[in-house]
């Protein structure tokens, strides 16, 4: 795959940032194999299937603290978004 590639070249937008409830996500020409989100030290808190990253990601049941969501996508990206989980 060359720079120039429209695969390597997508992006993902994720809102609110901090979030109380749920976070949501906006992907543009990325596939993915795999998510997941993990606190500060990089202990797993939650698996989510790729199916599940098309809109709204339920937090709430995440401890008020940063946390990243880690994705993978087909051609072998590793994407790393922070977000701020706090209470309404």
């Amino acid at each position: 795959m060359g720079v120039n590639d429209s695969r390597t070249l997508g992006s993902v937008q994720l809102w609110p940032n901090p979030s109380h409830s749920a976070i949501q996500l906006k992907i543009i020409d990325l596939d993915f194999i795999g998510a997941c989100i993990v606190d500060l030290r990089g202990r797993l808190v939650q698996q989510l299937q790729p199916s599940a990253l098309s809109g709204e990601i339920e937090v709430a049941q995440l401890p008020d603290g940063v946390y990243c969501l880690k994705l993978s996508t087909v051609s072998g990206q590793l994407l790393t978004l922070k977000f701020v989980k706090s209470g309404g």
